[in-house]
């Protein structure tokens, strides 16, 4: 597998020099974006003019975890989100060399890139089912404070791969677009709004995994029925019959000692609240300055 270490802005050429400028004009939209959710979206109408992306996906980089922070997609679908979900809720990041040779580089210091063609990944599943149809990637990695982030960058089949420019012109911000993704992760933990906490049915089971014990099959019925959709509902969406679903609710009642819907409910709204009280507890530190004593 061919990783690159791209050099750092202090040794781009002029031309590079050049070209970074001309794509500054994207910049304020990024900042503007910063803690709402539209990040995502402006961070890839960047990358898209920097390099060519059509997918990106920011992640908080732990010792035992992956957490998605923001991700983008061209198309305006949800492909990158779902990916992301599917890497970071499957640990499917634990195959991924990408992750071991991130958090080496980091204890450098600076922020580094990796860059890895899709084709030569060696797991399988993990360029089938994670990467289909994904030429090249593209991952910015860095620290700040205690928190690792990565930034994942992809270019489909279609686009083919990342030239040498495109690189450099990554390696240019790199050590910028570290220090957005930080202080985005914390204006988002910092300030949760509650309907974010019942938006997607993929975040609230990425809760329950990350947070409970239950089985696979009672989290993801329980996780539906916060979710708001019916035992009919649930089982044509999991394939299995309705009592099953009934079946593996009346166990995770049980297990969790709540009688009804709204239990649970009050249940996963504390559990919710707790996992991004975490997550805010990691990255924290990335804003924390020690105190200017006033001058008299």
């Amino acid at each position: 597998m061919d990783m690159q270490h791209a050099a750092g802005s202090s040794e781009l050429n002029t031309l590079v020099r050049e070209q970074l400028l001309d794509t500054q004009a994207e910049l304020p939209d990024v900042v503007e974006a910063v803690g709402s959710p539209r990040f995502g979206e402006e961070l890839l109408n960047y990358l898209r003019v920097l390099s060519g992306a059509d997918h990106c996906a920011v992640f908080l980089l732990e010792k035992d975890s992956v957490s998605e922070i923001a991700t983008g997609s061209w198309d305006r679908s949800e492909t990158a989100h779902r990916q992301a979900f599917l890497y970071a809720t499957q640990q499917h990041w634990r195959k991924d060399p990408m992750i071991c040779e991130a958090r080496g580089r980091v204890q450098q210091g600076r922020a580094s890139i990796l860059r890895v063609r899709v084709d030569q990944l060696f797991d399988g599943e993990l360029r089938h089912l994670i990467y289909p149809k994904v030429r090249e990637r593209v991952m910015i990695c860095g620290r700040r404070a205690d928190a690792v982030f990565g930034l994942s960058i992809l270019r489909t089949e279609n686009q083919g791969v990342f030239s040498d420019e495109a690189v450099g012109r990554l390696a240019g911000v790199a050590d910028l677009l570290i220090a957005l993704l930080a202080k985005h992760a914390v204006m988002l933990l910092q300030c949760p709004k509650p309907e974010q906490s019942l938006a997607s049915l993929e975040d609230i089971e990425c809760c329950m995994v990350a947070m409970s014990d239950l089985p696979r099959r009672e989290m993801e019925v329980c996780a539906r029925i916060v979710y708001g959709l019916s035992a009919a509902g649930i089982a044509v969406d999991l394939g299995i019959a309705s009592e099953s679903v009934k079946t593996y609710r009346s166990r995770a009642y049980r297990r969790l000692s709540v009688g009804c819907e709204r239990e649970l409910l009050k249940w996963y709204l504390g559990l919710w609240g707790r996992w991004r009280g975490m997550a805010y507890s990691r990255v924290i530190g990335v804003q924390q300055r020690p105190a200017v004593p006033l001058l008299n």
